[in-house]
């Protein structure tokens, strides 16, 4: 009997779907859905959007997070 394989789901998103809502400093990515780990991948490098992937194992998303620029030294929220 084959074995299933466990494959992430993913969608790729742009700045350009979010507009001013966009929360990273860079252009696009995917976030990818495996189990209950949330990654956000950009370029190379996998960043960790759920306590799951903040592990060390993943690099933080805190790294690419924007600036909020209606709220003094705040960054701009990640949830809806």
């Amino acid at each position: 009997m084959p074995t299933a394989t466990r494959r992430a789901a993913g969608k790729f998103v742009t700045r350009a779907d979010f507009g001013e809502k966009w929360p990273f400093t860079v252009n696009a990515g995917s976030v990818v859905c495996d189990m209950s780990l949330v990654t956000f991948l950009s370029g190379r490098e996998r960043y960790a959007l759920n306590f799951p992937g903040k592990n060390g194992v993943y690099a933080s998303v805190e790294e690419i997070r924007a600036t909020n620029p209606a709220i003094p030294d705040t960054k701009i929220g990640l949830g809806t």
